[in-house]
């Protein structure tokens, strides 16, 4: 179960980074102010200039906090604030009870 919801948590990770969605510890550090949207409404204002125009509020995801594979309980297993339940009858009620 461990092998299984790590290699889920990478695949989803990689998926994140290459749509955009997920931040990494590099857009947190990035030169020139570019990447801190507030940051440059806050110098236009104290400049006394108009706002950027146009959408450059992107909301993302933090970047995974690395967390060691544990069993919290039998059948359940976490990774980098993911969790897996193994033996969860999840939607048989929307089934028919099947």
């Amino acid at each position: 179960m461990g092998e299984v919801l790590e290699r889920l948590v990478r695949r989803m990770e990689r998926h994140l980074r290459r749509s955009g969605q997920l931040r990494t510890f590099e857009d947190d550090t990035e030169a020139d102010g570019e990447g801190d949207p507030e940051g440059n409404l806050a110098a236009s204002a104290v400049y006394g200039e108009a706002p950027p125009a146009g959408p450059q509020w992107v909301s993302r995801l933090a970047p995974l906090e690395p967390q060691a594979l544990a069993y919290d309980k039998p059948l359940c297993a976490s990774l980098d604030g993911f969790t897996l339940h193994a033996g969860n009858a999840g939607g048989r009620s929307r089934l028919g009870g099947a």
